[in-house]
């Protein structure tokens, strides 16, 4: 028997249906029922669990099974419940944009930048607690954080550009450093690799935490170079 464990939406029938040659008569949904003798697949695994707390005496058909499917977190939750939840990252998107744009005309680029960096490694610790505690509304506060992080970039660039290159050639300049979106496009395939690689979305949300880690680095890097200049004048 294998286990594909992920989260809603994410393909996961598709890919065994195609991996495994499945048709519709193979398929037993649990969310429906109980397990059934000659199904070659069973999806929704979580439910059954929600439902009754013994399932020993399922694991014989379970186990004869060739693909067993279930949700890594928010099992509990109606689809409807996990859309609403992923929506409220644009919310959060779009706050994240008007206050760390304002605190960045009051605190400047260091302290701003510095408050984002820490924002996405909390986004990470907490997005980490909520798959080892199966915490639904701890998901939906990382993905908070995230969205209100992420939003904090857009100001960022374009405050940056012109208090450390004027507004000449402004235009050319912040296409140059919004290229940013060329490599950061990738951080979803390799995100996707990595969930295909350990089966976790642990190791994604490590990732976040690497990189929190080095945009901090990077920012007092920029910091460093600030001062010399100054004192260079």
């Amino acid at each position: 028997m294998d286990l594909i464990i992920g989260g809603a939406y994410q393909g996961k029938l598709t890919l065994a249906a195609r991996e495994y040659g499945l048709t519709p008569g193979d398929i037993c949904d649990l969310a429906a029922g109980e397990p059934v003798l000659g199904a070659r697949c069973y999806i929704h695994l979580e439910e059954l669990t929600r439902r009754q707390e013994d399932t020993e005496s399922y694991l014989p058909l379970l186990t004869a099974a060739e693909v067993v499917i279930a949700r890594e977190i928010g099992r509990t939750v109606s689809p409807g419940g996990i859309t609403t939840a992923v929506g409220m990252i644009s919310l959060a998107n779009a706050a994240g944009r008007v206050v760390l744009g304002g605190l960045f005309d009051r605190w400047g680029r260091s302290r701003t930048m510095q408050l984002v960096g820490g924002i996405f490694l909390l986004t990470g610790l907490v997005l980490i607690g909520a798959l080892k505690l199966g915490s639904f509304p701890l998901l939906i506060a990382g993905f908070l954080l995230g969205g209100m992080a992420y939003g904090g970039v857009t100001p960022a660039n374009a405050a940056f550009v012109s208090s450390y290159y004027g507004m000449r050639h402004y235009a050319v300049n912040l296409s140059v450093v919004v290229t940013n979106l060329l490599f950061a496009s990738f951080g979803s395939t390799i995100a996707g690799a990595l969930y295909d690689a350990t089966g976790s979305y642990l190791s994604t949300d490590a990732m976040i935490l690497v990189l929190a880690v080095l945009s901090a680095a990077v920012s007092f890097g920029i910091d460093l170079c600030d001062r010399r200049m100054l004192k260079r004048r």
